[in-house]
């Protein structure tokens, strides 16, 4: 599986679509060996979805609403890397927060699906922590709005663990901003598919 490549706002995935549209496995072609990149394993082609332009990728309902979290995945950190910290969140929600889990250890490069959700312990590796959701608890909230949104993934590769005392997502965005040795990104689309 090739993983999609670092994207500034998931706007780039776009061009993805045509390519991605006979297969279920998330892929760029652009992507150069080596460069940081991230990947929703479980998510399918959105090419056939009104906002494909936004967003080259849907996930599996198996992940959304009140189900667990799905797996996580991103390589070829930049030596150097300490740490990663990851973002979910839903920019057509004003940034609604979604899952924030902190301080990964360096040898990551995943996070199994059903890691994190509702009333679920989180079994994070070293000294990871997550952060409360929109709804009020710690840990992974699925995407589940009344009409079509496209979610954002981000993850950093960090050159030193952020405060262990962070609590809430823009602190976690602005933190790892400072130390950032790079960024990935990837998106899915949450919703119907309205003309």
């Amino acid at each position: 599986m090739v993983l999609l490549p670092l994207l500034a706002a998931c706007t780039s995935t776009a061009d993805d679509t045509a390519a991605s549209k006979d297969t279920d496995v998330p892929k760029d072609t652009d992507v150069a060996p080596g460069d940081f990149a991230m990947s929703l394993p479980a998510a399918t082609s959105s090419a056939d979805h009104a906002l494909a332009d936004r967003c080259a990728w849907e996930l599996s309902v198996a992940y959304e609403c009140e189900n667990p979290s799905p797996e996580v995945r991103w390589e070829n950190a930049p030596a150097g890397t300490v740490a990663f910290a990851l973002v979910l969140d839903d920019p057509d929600a004003a940034e609604f927060d979604h899952w924030a889990v902190v301080n990964l250890p360096a040898e990551v490069g995943s996070l199994g699906a059903g890691i994190s959700g509702q009333g679920i312990v989180a079994d994070l590796p070293g000294d990871a922590y997550q952060l409360e959701n929109g709804f009020g608890f710690e840990g992974y909230l699925g995407s589940c709005p009344p009409e079509p949104h496209v979610y954002r993934w981000r993850v950093w590769a960090l050159s030193e663990a952020l405060p262990t005392d962070l609590d809430r997502f823009t602190q976690v965005e602005s933190q790892a901003a400072e130390v950032a040795l790079a960024t990935a990104e990837t998106c899915h689309i949450y919703g119907p598919k309205t003309e």
